[in-house]
């Protein structure tokens, strides 16, 4: 299997993003927020990078620690 690493320069990356936020514990219609103009981080320390996501999971167990 071969892997494969892109870069992209700072010009590539868009200035928002989708967020979603948890603001507590309950059932998830309460207390998950989903906002979609988000400003994507643009200091980062020389020991972070930034990840592209293009689709994310809830682990089951996360799922149930909403409650």
């Amino acid at each position: 299997m071969v892997e494969s690493t892109t870069s992209t320069s700072k010009d590539d990356i868009p200035s928002l993003m989708t967020a979603a936020h948890q603001n507590g514990y309950g059932e998830a219609f309460d207390v998950l927020t989903l906002a979609y103009e988000v400003p994507v981080p643009r200091q980062l320390s020389s020991n972070q990078i930034l990840v592209r996501v293009y689709a994310a999971s809830i682990n089951p167990i996360d799922w149930k620690l909403l409650n």
